[in-house]
């Protein structure tokens, strides 16, 4: 897509705002072209650009919301890694059917991924494999996690 939106007073395409080291970490192109087509407050580009998909907490948030909205973090950031390896393995000259089969996705996921239109910023770009940018080094240690397997080997020597 080649449209141009003036955004930080320079005249740019999607995948150039991506680009840009303003960009939102969660931010990915169908949800920044999401934003910009809508209408409102989010589709003034500087906004739709830096503000994060998933909210804070709001106040008179229930247990159930604040539940669900660790839960649909975890999921993107999930998404952002798996095209993460997906896009390594591209790189390191991997077959696109061995890719497919071993991440068990479809052609237009792939295409979509290898296309950087999903899942892709600069801040995920500048990182390199098993790395993750700040704004998701908490949930990354949260999933990565295994209660008490450093303190239970020491049992068995």
């Amino acid at each position: 897509m080649s449209e141009l939106i003036q955004c930080f007073g320079e005249l740019k395409d999607i995948m150039s705002l991506l680009e840009d080291t303003r960009c939102h970490p969660e931010m990915s192109y169908d949800a920044l072209r999401k934003r910009l087509k809508r209408g409102g407050p989010l589709s003034i580009p500087e906004i739709a650009l830096t503000t994060p998909l998933i909210k804070g907490s709001q106040r008179g948030d229930t247990k159930q919301r604040i539940r669900d909205r660790k839960l649909k973090q975890r999921e993107l950031y999930k998404k952002f890694v798996l095209a993460q390896q997906i896009r390594a393995k591209y790189e390191a000259g991997v077959e696109k059917s061995e890719i497919k089969q071993r991440f068990d996705i479809s052609e237009s996921y792939y295409n979509k991924v290898i296309g950087h239109q999903y899942s892709y910023n600069v801040h995920w770009s500048i990182c390199k494999p098993g790395q993750v940018p700040e704004h998701f080094l908490e949930i990354k240690y949260e999933l990565e996690y295994v209660p008490g397997a450093k303190t239970d080997l020491e049992k068995y020597k």
